[in-house]
């Protein structure tokens, strides 16, 4: 279903309403069932706003939306630089069981303590290894049903100034060579068809 924003704004039926939408394009919004993605509300509060709609969303991770779109319950996920861990906290929430690998000690002790929450429901396993993305031999080949991953971009952010093999070290030419060996490994512990 397609929303006309302005059929929509100056029709008097539509003011103090909330209405659900994911993208805007072109002055149309679309609904969510026709994007199938996750509804945003949007609160419509007068004609005559500037912005006539005052977004109301609640900040929903990328991670989240690959999880929920790309994979279901009890898949199993594989992060290979897990970074601060937010594709875990997720991963937990929505009982997906997820593999975080690092090779940075800080970022395995950070996502440690973000991941040691109890909530309802939130049923997913969390498996931690201090580990190089460039080497997954400790996962079995073809486990892995979804790979959603932050890799550092080069030396753009350094993430460590001594840690051997940390990829966000490398000049960008370097980093693509060795970005070929994380593709590889990526490809042998994911499961054909996925």
């Amino acid at each position: 279903m397609q929303l006309n924003l302005d059929d929509v704004v100056s029709n008097p039926a539509w003011i103090g309403k909330t209405v659900y939408v994911c993208a805007f394009k072109d002055g149309i919004r679309y609904s969510h069932a026709t994007m199938n993605l996750p509804a945003t509300p949007c609160f419509i509060d007068s004609r005559d706003n500037y912005d006539r709609l005052s977004m109301k969303q609640p900040k929903v991770p990328l991670g989240d939306n690959i999880l929920l779109r790309y994979s279901k319950e009890g898949d199993l996920i594989l992060d290979q630089f897990v970074g601060g861990g937010t594709t875990l906290v997720e991963a937990k929430l929505l009982k997906r069981n997820i593999i975080g690998v690092d090779i940075n000690d800080a970022a395995l002790t950070r996502c440690k303590e973000k991941i040691a929450f109890k909530h309802e429901g939130a049923d997913g396993k969390v498996l931690l290894y201090k580990g190089d993305a460039r080497n997954l031999d400790f996962i079995s080949d073809e486990s892995i049903d979804l790979i959603c991953t932050h890799p550092p971009y080069a030396n753009i952010i350094q993430y460590s100034e001594d840690i051997p093999g940390d990829l966000s070290r490398l000049k960008v030419n370097d980093f693509l060579k060795e970005m070929r060996d994380v593709a590889t490994e990526s490809y042998s512990v994911l499961k054909k068809g996925k």
